[in-house]
C-alpha cells in the first residue's frame, strides 16, 4: 500500500534559510488554536515586532504572499513607534498547510485571526490589508469592530458575486444587464477560475511571481515561492481564487454584503478609512 496523505503539513524550516540578508529578519511566534471537540487546528506563524504597549497595525497579505512581504513596512512603522502584527494565514508562509484545499474556508481564515486577535489581547488596531487579506481583515471588521480604529484598504475588495442574475439595477433608461451581457462581462473571470480549477493543488506559485514582481532578484521570487516545496503545500493557494462569490447563494456571499454595509455605516465601523 501507497502511504496515506497527511491532512496538514508543515513547511521545512531551510526553506527560509538566508531571507535574513533580504530583509526578513523577525522573531517567529506560533500559536496552536484549539478547534473545538479536542481538535486542534494547523498551527499559525505570525510577527509580533515593535514596543507591546504600542499602537498596534495588523497587516494582512493576499495570495499566494505571506508576511514576507510586509518585510519593508515592519522597520518603518517600528521605528515610528507601532506594535506590528503580521500573521501568515494558514496555508501559506511559516503557518501549517492543510494538503485538502477543501479545508479552506472563508469561515475557517476568519476564524483563526479571531483566534490570534484574542489571544494577543490587542484592540484599538489599525487594519493594513491587501488582495485576501482584505477580504478576510473586513469580515473581521464588521464582525467586532470595536476592536479596529482605521483601515487601510489597499488592492483588494469585497466582490458582488460573478454570475449575480436576480440583481434589478441598471441604468435607469435602458434598464438592468441583461443575463447575456453579465455573461459576456464575467467571461475572463470565469476562464481564469476555470484555468485554476484545471491547476488543482499545483498553481505556478514561483512562476507568478517572476511574471509580475518585475526588476527583482531572483532571490526575492524564491523566497515568495519557499513555504510552497511541492504541490502538498499549495492547498491553500488553490483554495482561494476559487472561493471569490460566483453566485448569490455562495457561502462567502452573506458575509461581504454584510462587510460593504457595515463600511457604509460609520456609526457603526472604524471612523478613519
Amino acid at each position: 500500500m501507497g502511504s496515506r496523505v497527511p491532512v496538514v503539513v508543515r513547511t521545512p524550516e531551510d526553506r527560509f534559510e538566508g531571507l535574513q540578508r533580504l530583509g526578513y529578519n523577525f522573531e517567529p511566534y506560533y500559536l496552536s488554536i484549539d478547534g473545538g471537540c479536542g481538535t486542534k487546528l494547523p498551527r499559525v506563524h505570525y510577527l509580533d515586532e515593535g514596543p507591546r504597549h504600542g499602537p498596534v497595525v495588523l497587516c494582512l497579505h493576499g495570495e499566494p504572499a505571506w508576511s514576507f512581504l510586509y518585510r519593508k513596512m515592519i522597520p518603518v512603522l517600528v521605528n515610528a513607534g507601532y506594535r506590528v502584527i503580521v500573521p501568515d494565514f494558514i496555508g501559506f508562509g511559516k503557518s501549517d498547510k492543510y494538503t485538502n484545499p477543501d479545508n479552506y474556508t472563508h469561515e475557517m481564515h476568519c476564524f483563526v485571526l479571531r483566534k490570534l486577535l484574542d489571544h494577543l489581547n490587542i484592540s484599538k488596531m489599525t487594519l493594513v490589508c491587501q488582495d485576501w487579506g482584505g477580504l478576510i481583515g473586513l469580515t473581521t471588521v464588521k464582525d467586532v469592530p470595536h476592536m479596529f480604529s482605521n483601515l487601510v484598504i489597499m488592492n483588494t475588495g469585497l466582490p458582488d458575486p460573478v454570475l449575480d442574475f436576480n440583481d434589478d439595477n441598471g441604468d435607469p433608461v435602458t434598464g438592468p444587464p441583461s443575463m447575456l451581457s453579465k455573461m459576456q462581462k464575467s467571461l475572463p473571470f470565469i476562464l481564469w477560475r476555470s484555468a485554476v480549477q484545471l491547476l488543482g493543488t499545483n498553481p505556478p506559485v514561483q512562476r507568478v511571481f517572476g511574471l509580475f514582481l518585475k526588476d527583482v532578484s531572483p532571490d526575492i521570487v524564491a523566497a515568495y515561492n519557499a513555504p510552497f516545496p511541492s504541490a502538498l503545500y499549495k492547498g491553500g493557494a488553490a483554495r482561494w481564487p476559487l472561493l471569490v462569490p460566483m453566485l448569490k447563494d455562495d457561502p462567502i456571499t452573506a458575509h461581504l454584503e454584510a462587510a460593504r454595509n457595515c463600511l457604509k455605516l460609520g456609526r457603526t465601523c472604524p471612523g478613519d478609512v
